[in-house]
């Protein structure tokens, strides 16, 4: 088994392992672009594996004053997002990540636009 650079003639290959096993979860990742290293694990006979590769998100990370009003926080909440979604958009960037603990604070950005994501948000400490 051996781990290498992800090469044009892997596609096909990865491509359908979307297809069997991964289709009805999200779309096809393009390794191709906007990742800053994708690589593939084949076994001995050069069968594919696994793929994958690192690729930058965007996330959004704010600060609030909780002392004042939820209209007050609420209204700067929407600020802060449409900021945010201009400079995602001229970065080339097709979404932008959030991440809360507070039940309220979830609502409020489910219901400005927000999705839950498929499965859980997990982080690796490096």
């Amino acid at each position: 088994m051996i781990i290498r650079a992800l090469e044009h003639k892997d596609i096909e290959g990865l491509n359908e392992i979307h297809e069997r096993h991964y289709s009805r979860e999200f779309p096809s990742p393009d390794f191709m672009d906007k990742y800053i290293c994708a690589f593939v694990v084949v076994n001995d006979s050069g069968k594919i594996i696994s793929g994958g590769g690192i690729r930058t998100i965007l996330e959004s990370v704010i600060l609030t004053d909780k002392d004042l009003p939820i209209k007050e926080r609420r209204d700067a909440l929407l600020e802060v997002l449409k900021a945010s979604i201009f400079i995602a958009k001229d970065a080339k960037y097709d979404c932008i990540h959030a991440f809360s603990t507070e039940l309220p604070w979830l609502r409020h950005l489910i219901k400005i636009g927000f999705k839950k994501a498929k499965g859980e948000a997990l982080v690796l400490e490096v």
